[in-house]
């Protein structure tokens, strides 16, 4: 007598969600209307039958979508971690290729590598510093010997002086000094740049005006540096 019974416990089942359970229940008053008015209620029935079985497969398709976009979520996060690690690989090979072999070498982890770097920048900078200083105190006694030098009465009686210049990674030092007072001499000049860490390139030696012009041009050598620097603080212990 009731054939939208079973179709009614079917769709009690099927639709779990409130909007869906509120629209099988109009439907149910709408299947009990049709009855009290005697109007026929098989075409009713059927045509709320196929609403549910296209309600079915909507809900269907829905979570076919959610799982398609669930699996391109999964695959856009390994393919963004597989490109960080090849960016980390590819600066860690950059890194490595920066510092002194002397320095990493048996390291290969990316946390030793970074270790090692972090105190050669430590190194190199202090270094800096102490390089600035000697900077310094070659220009003042520059501009001591210059101002000397303006005030002698003839260039005979010039004092030795000294000016330093930058010169290709390195420095140029010209030092010009009368030869019958030549108390200045170049071997101790290039032993005491050797021990500050500098590699000398090139002495040259001109005469002119009665007084002697060395040019020496010299490079920073940072790891004869860091030598004498370790051995004096060993010889001073």
């Amino acid at each position: 007598m009731f054939p939208y019974q079973q179709s009614d416990a079917s769709s009690s089942q099927i639709f779990s969600d409130p909007h869906q359970e509120d629209a099988a229940y109009q439907e149910v008053l709408m299947f009990n209307q049709a009855s009290l008015e005697g109007r026929p209620t098989t075409d009713l029935a059927y045509s709320i039958e196929e609403t549910h079985q296209q309600n079915v497969l909507a809900n269907s398709n829905t979570n076919n979508d959610d799982n398609i976009t669930c699996y391109d979520k999964k695959s856009i996060r390994k393919e963004s971690e597989r490109q960080r690690r090849k960016e980390m690989s590819s600066l860690h090979s950059t890194l490595r290729s920066l510092l002194p072999v002397e320095l990493i070498k048996g390291k290969r982890s990316i946390s030793d590598v970074t270790d090692a770097a972090v105190n050669h920048i430590k190194y190199l900078k202090d270094h800096v510093k102490e390089l600035s200083i000697r900077r310094d105190k070659l220009r003042m006694l520059s501009n001591s010997s210059a101002y000397e030098e303006k005030n002698q009465i003839s260039s005979n009686s010039l004092m030795n002086y000294v000016t330093v210049s930058p010169y290709l990674g390195g420095v140029e030092i010209n030092i010009s000094r009368i030869p019958r007072k030549e108390v200045l001499l170049m071997s101790k000049v290039v032993a005491a740049l050797l021990e500050e860490g500098f590699d000398v390139v090139s002495c040259v030696t001109t005469q002119r005006d009665g007084r002697s012009f060395n040019t020496i041009q010299c490079q920073v050598n940072i790891y004869n540096s860091m030598f004498y620097s370790v051995s004096g603080r060993v010889g001073s212990k």
